[in-house]
């Protein structure tokens, strides 16, 4: 099991805290995410990625973004990253181009308020990706 601190964005009034997340990919991709106060969100999907994706759904609806690569539009799992890596590592996705090696990202290394997403904006640029693969 890991525990790392990531910023949480609330996008309505701007304002940062620190969420304290804990995730082991060994225990079907569980994810716990600890926001200031106390309230805890909780997955446990097939894979980190997945859970991390569940758990950003239902802070979403408190305007609430974690910070980090796996809320970026542009970042998507593999089916292999999945099963091989627990979900651990995603690509950062270009239109038009496909995913390298070079491409891999943490999903739960940090990123900037600028960058991050909603799960059906994500959703959305995965879809136009592989649209755009011809």
């Amino acid at each position: 099991m890991e525990t790392t601190e990531l910023k949480i964005w609330n996008s309505v009034t701007g304002s940062m805290d620190i969420a304290t997340l804990t995730f082991d990919q060994q225990v079907q991709g569980f994810v716990e995410v600890c926001i200031p106060g106390g309230e805890k969100r909780l997955a446990r999907k097939g894979d980190l990625f997945s859970s991390l994706t569940d758990i950003r759904k239902e802070l979403e609806k408190d305007n609430l973004f974690i910070l980090c690569e796996g809320s970026r539009r542009d970042v998507a799992p593999s089916g292999m990253s999945r099963q091989m890596g627990g979900g651990r590592r995603s690509y950062r996705l270009a239109l038009g181009r496909q995913a390298l090696r070079s491409d891999l990202v943490d999903i739960f290394d940090p990123i900037n308020e600028s960058e991050v997403s909603t799960v059906a904006e994500q959703k959305d640029f995965y879809i136009n990706w592989v649209k755009s693969l011809g």
